[in-house]
């Protein structure tokens, strides 16, 4: 099993955050990997199931693309504090954990991804972990901006929840 963590302070409410990153459907806004999600209810509970469409480009210089459906289970959602889902598709499989602790500028977000690749794209792998820790840090940068823009522009925006 693979794990990339990377935690970052974001200036905003964490129930802010907790609402807007446990939205999968929105996560192609600001993570590269994530194309679309879909889901049958709007508030994503334990016990809900989703799925997500990724895409992951190995190699840089080549236009391969890996394209992956995930069908995923919330296995626990304490907002404003905690959201983790286990995810499958063929011979993969993912576990999602974000993590949401109130600081004195607004939240500190730590993001765990783990995952193991089986079968022929096993072959992929380092080159897989290679490409996820570069999208996902280009991602915390994505939801950083995001967030504190709306944060700056919100007139309840003032500090944690």
């Amino acid at each position: 099993m693979t794990t990339i963590e990377h935690s970052i302070p974001i200036r905003c409410p964490p129930r802010a955050l907790y609402d807007y990153v446990t939205q999968p459907w929105r996560w192609h806004e600001w993570h590269p990997s994530s194309k679309s999600a879909t889901a049958a209810t709007d508030v994503l509970q334990a016990g809900d199931t989703y799925t997500e469409i990724i895409e992951l480009q190995p190699f840089a210089f080549l236009p391969l693309r890996v394209r992956r459906q995930l069908s995923c289970e919330v296995l626990v959602a304490t907002p404003p504090h905690e959201w983790a889902v286990r995810g499958t598709s063929r011979g993969s499989v993912m576990n999602l954990r974000y993590r949401f602790q109130p600081i004195a500028e607004g939240v500190k977000f730590t993001r765990t991804l783990s995952y193991e690749i089986k079968g022929p794209l096993a072959v992929l792998g380092p080159f897989l972990t290679r490409q996820n820790r570069r999208a996902s840090l280009v991602a915390l940068a994505n939801l950083t901006r995001s967030m504190e823009a709306q944060a700056s522009q919100s007139p309840t925006a003032s500090g944690p929840d």
